[in-house]
Order: C-alpha cells, then sequence, then structure tokens
C-alpha cells in the first residue's frame, strides 16, 4: 500500500492508500498486544520473526509483479 500510495497520480487515491497503510499498521498493533496477552512478548517477538521470514521467502520467490490481493489473468481458480 505505500509503495502504490507513492507512485499514484492521483491525489486522492493516494491518500486512500496511505489511510489504509495507517488502518493495517493498527491492526497490527492490536493483534500483538492480544497475543501478549496470552504468550509472553519474546515468544509473540520470536513467532512475529518467524512469520516475516517465511514472507520474505514467499515475496522472494513470487514472479516480480507488483500485486495486491489480485492474480494473474492466466492463473485458475480452484473449486
Amino acid at each position: 500500500m505505500r509503495l502504490l500510495s507513492e507512485q499514484l497520480e492521483d491525489p486522492e487515491l493516494a491518500k486512500l492508500y496511505r489511510g489504509l497503510l495507517a488502518s493495517e499498521a493498527r491492526h497490527h498493533a492490536t493483534y500483538v498486544d492480544l497475543a501478549c496477552l496470552r504468550w509472553p512478548r519474546p515468544e509473540v517477538d520470536a513467532r512475529l520473526a518467524e512469520l516475516a521470514a517465511h514472507e520474505a521467502t514467499v515475496i522472494a520467490q513470487a514472479p516480480p509483479l507488483a500485486r495486491m490481493h489480485a492474480r494473474s489473468p492466466n492463473d485458475q481458480w480452484a473449486p
């Protein structure tokens, strides 16, 4: 969303994506806070690091196409 907001020529659309990014950041903080009610912070941080490493691997293996919740026109929908 940050990358989209920085590249869009339409100021209102860029503003929308910046707002969505801020909203997602608040959601992240809320979920981390909730997790810390159940597990110690070091465990939560370790799990977040594990998830970040996995996401980095997935992104590194993905085709170099900018997408957000999108699919390629050649992708087939699974039933």
